[in-house]
């Protein structure tokens, strides 16, 4: 799977799971609440750079009650446990626990993740707190900023993807030429061969 796939289904077993999850810094990072107020909340980078940072971010939620994998995607095999390391998780620049309490008194966290662009806002009138519909205006309006934070996080992925794609196709270029003069300094010695063999013959 992309990372953005990843971060998609992430999130989606965290609402499955009761969390409640916001993105916040400008698009940067999401803010995940447990259902048991007794745990912690995990404040995680948006645009996860790799395999070992996803791994960070799950295993902090896990430590706050979330279940990773899903229930649905575990294998019935059970694992036997040989041992358990004896050292603590290095903790990881994209992903730390905070408390529920200490959340608004404190100062913005460093960044956590690589830098992008704010989302493009368009200028819009202000919900109000109340009257009909502007509640549903700000769910809406939240799950537009996450979609455009998972189209940056792809669009990434993307970029990184052709740029490999280009690299790869220069040296399959240049090993298609490299096989193509092999193979006609091969036949050019063959037909060498082949009139030096039948002259031999004739003579």
């Amino acid at each position: 799977m992309t990372k953005a796939a990843d971060v998609k289904e992430l999130l989606a077993a965290l609402r499955t799971q009761g969390w409640q999850v916001t993105l916040t810094d400008g698009g940067n990072k999401y803010k995940a609440h447990p259902p048991d107020k007794g745990k912690k909340m995990v404040v995680f980078s948006a645009l996860p750079s790799g395999a070992d940072a996803f791994t960070a971010i799950t295993r902090e939620l896990r430590h706050s009650g979330f279940v990773w994998p899903p229930p649905e995607k575990r294998k019935a095999t059970v694992v036997p446990i040989h041992s358990a390391t004896p050292f603590a998780a290095k903790p990881h620049p994209e992903v730390e626990t905070v408390d529920e309490e200490d959340d608004e008194n404190r100062p913005a966290p460093r960044d956590l993740g690589a830098p992008i662009a704010p989302p493009v806002q368009a200028a819009r009138p202000k919900a109000k707190a109340t009257g009909r519909g502007s509640g549903d205006e700000d769910v809406m309006y939240l799950e537009l900023k996450e979609a455009k934070a998972l189209v940056d996080l792809a669009g990434e992925e993307l970029r990184a993807a052709k740029d490999k794609l280009d690299i790869a196709q220069a040296t399959y270029d240049t090993a298609k030429q490299e096989y193509e003069s092999a193979l006609s300094d091969l036949r050019k010695r063959k037909k060498a061969f082949d009139a030096a063999f039948e002259e031999k013959e004739r003579a």
